[in-house]
């Protein structure tokens, strides 16, 4: 009798989870659960807006969520994701051209286990939600929460990234700042000193084994 009663109530509260989970009002924002999903399916998820968040309970099959509405436009952009709690379940990739998937997010990762990467233009703002099996039926939760800016850098060669077309240093854009901040795997510090005549100076950086001198433009 107490099993039924307990079978009973964890129906009621997964029914009750289910009926709330979905989109925000504003579509910015999405949180369902895998309990209510057909096994071996893939859910179809769009985002109107370029920032909001993602919660997944007890991940199952796969989603794939279309990121700032269904056009790709024609720019360059970047995505950032920041896991909200401990990464459990699931794993997030980003679509690339020709159906190719770039991993983001892994199972186990923590808070501090953002990534952000960089779309080209024509490219679908689309990941791939893919969940991972497990034997026991334990509470997991896939949880991030994303940001999606326009790149508005020109295309460039590899080898004059971070450069002007000319070849010489120029201020870095707000999407290359985010860009760095998310992928650096370690902290600098430092201070720099300039001619308000001339218009430039030098920049003295240094950081765990990191020392290097650059020229900077004032904007």
């Amino acid at each position: 009798m107490l099993v039924a009663a307990l079978l009973c109530a964890l129906c009621c509260g997964l029914l009750a989870a289910s009926a709330r989970a979905g989109y925000s009002e504003d579509r910015c924002s999405w949180r369902g659960s895998g309990l209510t999903q057909e096994p071996g399916s893939v859910g179809q998820l769009t985002l109107d807006c370029t920032e909001g968040a993602i919660e997944w309970l007890y991940p199952a099959g796969a989603l794939r969520l279309t990121l700032g509405g269904s056009d790709p436009g024609t720019r360059p952009s970047i995505v950032c994701l920041r896991p909200t709690r401990p990464f459990a379940g699931a794993q997030v990739f980003a679509e690339r051209m020709a159906g190719n998937l770039e991993l983001l997010l892994a199972e186990g990762q923590g808070l501090a286990g953002g990534r952000c990467m960089r779309w080209g233009p024509r490219e679908r703002r689309a990941l791939f939600l893919q969940a991972t099996p497990h034997r026991d039926i334990s509470r997991r939760v896939a949880a991030f929460q994303f940001e999606l800016h326009e790149d508005q850098r020109a295309e460039m060669s590899p080898q004059a990234q971070g450069f002007g077309v000319d070849g010489a240093c120029r201020p870095c854009s707000d999407a290359e700042l985010l860009l760095t901040a998310c992928t650096s795997d370690f902290a600098l510090d430092g201070s720099s000193s300039g001619d308000g005549v001339l218009g430039r100076g030098d920049r003295r950086v240094g950081g765990k084994g990191v020392a290097q001198m650059a020229s900077w433009y004032p904007q």
